[in-house]
């Protein structure tokens, strides 16, 4: 994943928390700093290549229950990490979106997702995810496949890419320590970040039971 500081990490939540409460994890329980000083994130290059927007096509294709599973993964004191555009669209005060049951707040926020059509966005949310509460996978798929990086953060992606004679060993050992779908979810980012190797696309296709194509252009 591409490089990011932790202050990037707060992007999801910095629209989601009202403007008396902080992201969770700076100083203050804040996660500090801007967005435009961070390096770039866990594995996805500033520029990409092509506009096949996979993790866009893995999000359609997530369970309504597995997508609540990652959006409670990134609650914080009872906000959801798009609970601020879920208030907008119901016209509620930011302070008053825990009224409504975290189940049809992750609802429509992917629903918001899926309007959006952004790819940015739907990466930093996966991302986020895998960062903080899978961070180890993401070590263990850059060690295996030889990409050079400090805690799961590349400095170069566009230098520093797997190796796709050892991209099946990788996955298989994985597999092993880690819930599968959450693997999938992993390459899902790396078939986007890394579209000139097109074995990760192809897992991620085999893994995700997403037809060739399938991931929606803009």
């Amino acid at each position: 994943m591409r490089r990011v500081s932790e202050a990037e990490y707060s992007l999801v939540f910095e629209s989601v928390l009202p403007a008396t409460m902080t992201p969770p994890g700076a100083p203050g329980g804040v996660l500090s700093g801007t967005h435009a000083a961070a390096p770039s994130l866990v594995g996805r290059a500033h520029a990409r290549h092509d506009a096949r927007m996979v993790v866009l096509e893995q999000l359609r294709l997530l369970s309504e229950e597995r997508f609540l599973a990652l959006y409670l993964a990134l609650s914080e004191k009872g906000y959801g990490p798009l609970d601020g555009e879920v208030a907008k669209l119901l016209r509620f005060r930011p302070q008053a979106i825990r009224k409504v049951p975290i189940e049809k707040r992750a609802k429509l926020a992917r629903q918001w997702i899926e309007r959006k059509n952004s790819s940015d966005l739907c990466y930093e949310l996966f991302g986020t995810y895998l960062v903080r509460t899978r961070r180890e996978l993401v070590t263990g798929f850059l060690d295996a496949t030889g990409v050079a990086h400090e805690d799961g953060m590349i400095e170069d992606v566009e230098k520093a890419r797997p190796d796709p004679a050892k991209l099946a060993e990788a996955v298989r050992t994985l597999d092993q320590r880690f819930a599968p779908e959450d693997v999938t979810l992993y390459l899902a980012l790396c078939a986007e970040q890394w579209p000139a190797i097109p074995e990760l696309l192809a897992l991620w296709r085999e893994r995700a039971g997403a037809p060739a194509g399938a991931a929606p252009s803009t």
